[in-house]
């Protein structure tokens, strides 16, 4: 292993005025195939999409082998009747000449302009097609132009699959058969009468020799009202409207030269060789489809009337800002005798770090209503069982709305794509998150005063994007005010890292109203839930329990774990921070509660080594039972706690998220030691052991879990490049392979493709080996590789950014901004 050595402070250093290494170059994040055919392309061509997006509206985009442009339409805030996100549509765009045919082709994603592009023939000076998402209005173009000038007819088709109620059923003897209705409708799994519809799209009626064709999806019906019953808080109904009720999403097509043939396909009028398609997107609440199409019709003519060009500027103009917010540039040294290989991976975790960032913008702005969804994004794709086909009992997972694991929000999962937009300078992406839970505040406070008397909110591990636990969670005729679900009865630690998060935001932004009208009101309300919630014991400590640590080590008594250490850990994290806010922020009346709730905390639990899962030696013991009296002293999961019943790793809360044990912090030994004890291993998906590995300094562990995360492939027929030995979280079958498969370990339940969890977590990884924060210090370096060079610009606390250039494990240059923080770098060697 590795050792950490700590350098000399930077103002040691002569470099430190150094001019810092421009951006990437352009076109260096440009995904380009070279051919229609590959191995799904006629079976699955859908597999073959591009995402693009502005953070609300997004599109699938992929080629068809007979030259046909086709793209899926996701949208933030599109939530059905039955709480689920939805699809807009499918659209088809076919020319009735397409060079496509001759098999001569080329198509580039270009991040830094935020487009698509097509060419044919491939060496064409001009794309064929071009598709790209404005970045500051809801619509979308897709933009034709014929290499050769021949004039071309075209038509666009809307494509749906909700054309009429569909019924998912589950059959008693067959309840395993119908994985759409326990993976996809899980919310609604123990529905009465087992049994959920999906309600019908609205295509509205063309004018005759109209422009343009228009539909949607109303919600006439709800499950709000019987949730809310179900969980005995039908007496705050009136007071919180329903937020699915009316909810109504759609689309409207159009384009210039182009006249409706039909409710559902548009015609070019006259044949041309260059044109161009518009949709433009709205979901609002809306009485009925009639007022939804009037608001639809206003904002198409609103934007249609914008100069295209000064759009198309606009739009290029944020992507160009957005990728000079920050960047990572990895590749390999020339050092005699290294690894051939190192140069590879390092240039492809640079892609796959850039690729993640390109989802999460195109999915999660702050025009967005909603978080990003973990399992997919709005960029789920499929492709509908025709209807002569389809068993209600067996359910469509290959629609193009199926995602694993529902339209439910869980904190574990979500959290990994948040973490890492705080170096990363994407603020205005982390805002749609935090004001979810922000607004999602005074309802849980309700909640709370309802089941258990006393102030404050407690932030379910899962739930609906109004707050709540889904019923399947709480129990259908649960008489009782706490969950059934035993892996999340009483996870509510989330809001403690929530506060945390938040904490970081704000030293980063030192924006004063995020503090005051966003952070303190559920910081406050966090703590005080955790302050009154359990009794204190004999020595007047906070007793945890009931409760549970994380899904992992989990309560079916309501005594099995005691004083569970994430969030103690969180607390003590979270409350000094608090307590030493700017003056005049929070109240005294806050602050006193505060320093009471830290001095009523228990010690975090602690212990040492003993046998572990499957009865493995010196590891983390399970149960707590199980320690050996000459084991290695390390953090225990919870003070009392029984078998696992997942794969986590709790006690590593106190190393990330929280940050009580790491490189320059005490007892760095104690984190060392718990880290080497773990019982699971693994960094794919929601698992987090690169971001630990990184910050007890071990670069050898977190470059690993790096390229595991981002570069290799186990899969050699995909083609996706490189077989590097081991796991990959790479997809298994799509050709844009950075949509992420689910971990860890693809397990069931895990989510959908893209698994934008897993590419936060690489990205979280990656950016601690470069830069951790200490209170005003800024360590560079703390577990970074000598064998990979770098260039890097990345955001800390107080509006600072540090750009870089390190090369063969010497630091070539470096931009502190501004000037006056360079004093509160430190540089550490690389190891």
């Amino acid at each position: 292993m590795r050792q950490p050595v700590l350098s000399l402070l930077l103002v040691a250093l002569g470099i430190v005025g150094a001019g810092a290494q421009a951006q990437p170059a352009p076109g260096a994040y440009d995904v380009t195939w070279d051919s229609v055919a590959w191995k799904n392309s006629a079976a699955k061509p859908w597999l073959g999409s591009m995402p693009l997006g502005n953070g609300d509206l997004g599109l699938n985009v992929w080629v068809e082998e007979n030259g046909d442009l086709v793209f899926l339409i996701g949208k933030t805030d599109a939530w059905s009747e039955n709480g689920e996100l939805l699809k807009l549509g499918r659209v088809r765009l076919h020319l009735a000449a397409s060079p496509l045919v001759a098999k001569s082709f080329r198509q580039v994603l270009k991040p830094e302009e935020g487009a698509v592009e097509v060419y044919s023939p491939a060496d064409a000076p001009r794309p064929l097609y071009r598709v790209w998402v404005d970045a500051n209005h809801p619509v979308a173009h897709v933009e034709v132009r014929t290499a050769s000038g021949k004039a071309t007819g075209a038509q666009a088709d809307l494509e749906l699959w909700r054309n009429e109620p569909r019924e998912v059923r589950r059959v008693k003897g067959r309840e395993r058969d119908n994985v759409e209705f326990n993976d996809g409708f899980r919310e609604l799994r123990d529905t009465p009468g087992s049994l959920v519809t999906v309600d019908p799209d609205t295509v509205l009626p063309a004018k005759p020799g109209g422009d343009r064709i228009a539909w949607c999806h109303h919600n006439g019906r709800s499950l709000y009202p019987a949730l809310l019953a179900n969980q005995h808080l039908e007496s705050l109904l009136p007071k919180y409207p329903d937020p699915l009720l009316n909810r109504t999403f759609g689309a409207v097509l159009e384009g210039p030269g182009f006249v409706a043939s039909g409710d559902r396909t548009l015609k070019l009028m006259k044949e041309s060789a260059a044109f161009r398609l518009d949709l433009y997107a709205l979901a609002t609440t809306a009485p009925d489809v009639e007022a939804w199409a009037d608001d639809a019709g206003v904002l198409a003519d609103t934007l249609s009337g914008l100069d295209i060009e000064a759009a198309r500027l606009a739009h290029r103009n944020w992507w160009r800002a957005f990728w000079g917010r920050s960047w990572i540039v990895v590749d390999g040294n020339d050092l005699p005798g290294g690894d051939p290989t190192d140069g590879e991976m390092a240039r492809a975790v640079t892609q796959s770090y850039a690729m993640q960032r390109w989802m999460t913008a195109g999915s999660g702005r702050s025009v967005a209503a909603m978080p990003i969804p973990f399992n997919g994004a709005i960029f789920t794709v499929g492709k509908e069982t025709p209807k002569e086909k389809y068993d209600p009992a067996k359910g469509d997972t290959g629609n193009p709305d199926f995602r694993t694991g529902g339209g439910n929000i869980p904190f574990q999962n979500t959290r990994h794509i948040y973490w890492p937009m705080l170096a990363s300078g994407d603020y205005d992406l982390m805002r749609p998150f935090f004001r979810r839970y922000r607004e999602n505040l005074a309802l849980l406070t309700e909640r709370t005063r309802l089941y258990d008397k006393h102030a404050g909110a407690a932030f379910p591990e899962t739930g609906f994007f109004w707050g709540l636990p889904n019923d399947a969670d709480f129990g259908i005729g649960n008489k009782e005010a706490v969950l059934q679900n035993l892996a999340i009865r009483y996870e509510i630690q989330g809001g403690l890292e929530l506060t945390a998060m938040m904490l970081d935001y704000y030293d980063a932004t030192q924006d004063t109203d995020f503090l005051v009208n966003t952070l303190l009101p559920l910081a406050d309300g966090v703590a005080a839930y955790y302050d009154q919630h359990w009794q204190r014991g004999g020595d007047g400590k906070i007793v945890f329990s009931p409760a549970q640590s994380l899904t992992t080590y989990q309560s079916p008594s309501g005594k099995d774990v005691v004083n569970p250490l994430p969030d103690i850990a969180g607390l003590m994290a979270v409350l000094p921070r608090l307590i030493a806010l700017p003056p005049g922020t929070a109240t005294a009346a806050q602050r006193t509660a505060w320093k009471k709730t830290l001095a009523d905390l228990p010690p975090l639990p602690r212990g040492k080594t003993g046998t572990g899962r499957n009865n493995t030696p010196d590891k983390v013991p399970i149960p707590s039972t199980t320690q050996k009296d000459d084991g290695a002293p390390i953090l225990l999961p919870a003070q009392v706690y029984g078998t696992e019943k997942n794969v986590e790793n709790p006690e590593e809360y106190a190393i990330f998220p929280y940050r009580l044990f790491g490189v320059g912090l005490p007892e760095i030994d104690l984190g060392l030691n718990t880290f080497r004890a773990r019982n699971f291993t693994d960094s794919t998906g929601w698992a987090w052991d690169g971001i630990v590995a990184a910050c007890l300094g071990l670069s050898d562990d977190a470059k690993r879990e790096a390229i595991r995360n981002f570069a290799e492939d186990r899969n050699p027929d995909t083609g996706h490049g490189p077989n590097y030995p081991g796991l990959s979280a790479f997809s298994r079958e799509a050709r844009f392979k950075w949509f992420w498969k689910p971990g860890p370990s693809s397990g069931p339940g895990n989510g959908t493709e893209p698994a934008l969890d897993n590419g936060g977590v690489g990205q979280s990884i990656l950016q601690s080996m470069l830069l951790q924060q200490r209170g005003e210090k800024i360590v560079l370096f703390p577990a970074w590789p000598k064998e990979w060079n770098v260039s890097f610009k990345l955001h800390a606390a107080r509006n600072t950014t540090v750009e870089g250039v390190l090369k063969n494990g010497k630091l070539e240059r470096l931009t502190v901004t501004p000037p006056e923080r360079r004093g509160d770098v430190i540089v550490r060697e690389a190891q």
